[in-house]
């Protein structure tokens, strides 16, 4: 573990824990970052296949766009947050990090169980995300699904 990695983090009855939650305001940026960067990804995709692409959840099931742009989205997230920098692009530029628990990096089964907290996380007015900035550690639905922090490096 690097220093970096370890002064962001503390031991805790043998578990190493974050100091640096990242707050509500600058995840919302990094997702915001995202977003544009996928969206741009969905436009060039739907440009060429004249595929239309819909976020809404059921359109998953019947629409070939809807499977392929959530397809998509979970492969970068995927991607990314089990990546050496343990963070998506948005969250690389806004300096934060996705670890687990006990400070380790996150495995493929791990992300793919976080992505899908955020289908959770977004029902219900949103109020999965919200919950972060209620939450002494910052931690929304998703990451308590997962297992995992979002912390500034």
């Amino acid at each position: 573990m690097s220093n970096v990695e370890y002064k962001n983090l503390y031991e805790d009855k043998g578990a190493l824990i974050p100091r640096n939650y990242a707050g509500f305001g600058v995840r919302m940026v990094a997702f915001f970052i995202d977003g544009v960067i996928l969206s741009f990804a969905f436009g060039i995709i739907s440009f060429i296949t004249g595929m239309k692409f819909n976020s809404g959840f059921f359109e998953v099931v019947y629409n070939p766009g809807g499977l392929l742009s959530f397809l998509l989205a979970l492969s970068y997230f995927v991607y990314f947050e089990t990546g050496e920098k343990q963070a998506t692009i948005g969250k690389s530029i806004m300096d934060l990090k996705v670890v687990k628990q006990n400070g380790a990096k996150m495995t493929v089964r791990d992300s793919v169980f976080r992505y899908i907290g955020k289908i959770f996380s977004a029902f219900i007015f949103m109020i999965g995300y919200i919950m972060a900035i209620f939450d002494d550690q910052k931690r929304t639905l998703h990451d308590r699904i997962a297992e995992t922090y979002v912390i500034k490096i």
